[in-house]
């Protein structure tokens, strides 16, 4: 049996099995999902994952929040098919032992043809001192510096930083990114 919940709408609220509210909302998750063109997927997956974005929505609604089902519904699909598309990025990278032919026709892999004798990571380390990076860390904010250390310094993975400070991994994602990005621009390389 379907668990009942109320469900705000634009001028109305209904008390909704989520099968009632897939019913109710389905053909809004389908123009959601026709937005996106995800590689490898074809489009039944992609209502399939808005479908799921809609269970997980249904599932974790607040009513007490005061925020429209349809509004909350629609964050929630866009980011399953945004995680979707990042994990479909990350699949389509070829493996370094992938065998192919060259030009002679021999079998030759694709390490083979990349390999270089210089090992940048020695070099980019080799040329950053540690008073180097404090004084680059100095240059985040302190939540961005906590969770570049815990990540780089502590190895944790974002998850475990989300669950430390708790807050979403999608935001740790973020927020990474960002510092990243400063500090990239900061040293200039």
């Amino acid at each position: 049996m379907d668990q009942r919940k109320l469900i705000r709408m634009k001028n109305e609220t209904k008390e909704m099995t989520c099968t009632e509210a897939y019913e109710q909302y389905k053909k809004f998750v389908y123009q959601i999902t026709y937005k996106f063109n995800i590689p490898g997927q074809s489009m039944d997956d992609l209502i399939q994952i808005g479908c799921i974005g809609l269970i997980k929505a249904f599932n974790t609604y607040q009513y007490e929040r005061n925020i429209m089902f349809i509004t909350y519904l629609a964050v929630i699909v866009n980011n399953e098919m945004k995680m979707s598309l990042r994990r479909s990025k990350k699949n389509d990278a070829a493996s370094l032992d992938c065998e192919m032919f060259n030009d002679n026709g021999d079998i030759t892999t694709l390490l083979d043809i990349v390999s270089d004798p210089v090992n940048f990571e020695e070099l980019i380390v080799d040329s950053i001192t540690f008073k180097e990076i404090e004084s680059l860390l100095n240059e985040l904010t302190s939540k961005q510096r906590s969770i570049i250390r815990c990540r780089y310094f502590n190895d944790m993975s974002q998850r475990e930083i989300a669950g430390k400070f708790n807050i979403t991994q999608s935001y740790i994602s973020r927020t990474i990114q960002k510092a990243l990005k400063i500090l990239k621009n900061k040293h200039g390389r």
